[in-house]
């Protein structure tokens, strides 16, 4: 599979995607945007099908990947990855949310 990596949203604001702490890299949350678009918006399990949400989930790690490319300049430079946090914001009782993180597990 080929992933293309789009280009790192810039920073806004108080906006930081990428802060550095010696050899460790600190990644800001990242949204489905899509050309500086968001891919979804809506909370599943209300205006978003879980579907919709499976399709914004895969966008997140895509862009993550681009702010440490951006930042660092070679992905070949990263050694360990410690710890990825997924949010999704849904209905109340919308009880589904695991099956947007596990996706990318199998």
């Amino acid at each position: 599979m080929v992933i293309v990596l789009p280009e790192s949203s810039a920073p806004k604001s108080m906006y930081v995607p990428v802060k550095q702490l010696g050899n460790v890299l600190f990644v800001s949350g990242q949204v489905p945007f899509v050309n500086g678009e968001p891919d979804n918006t809506g909370k599943v399990g209300g205006e978003r099908t879980l579907e919709d949400a499976q399709d914004s989930a895969k966008i997140c790690p895509i862009n993550m990947l681009a702010a440490v490319k951006d930042y660092i300049g070679d992905l070949d430079r990263v050694v360990n990855v410690v710890k990825l946090q997924g949010f999704v914001s849904s209905e109340v009782g919308f009880d589904r949310s695991i099956l947007l993180s596990m996706q990318h597990l199998s």
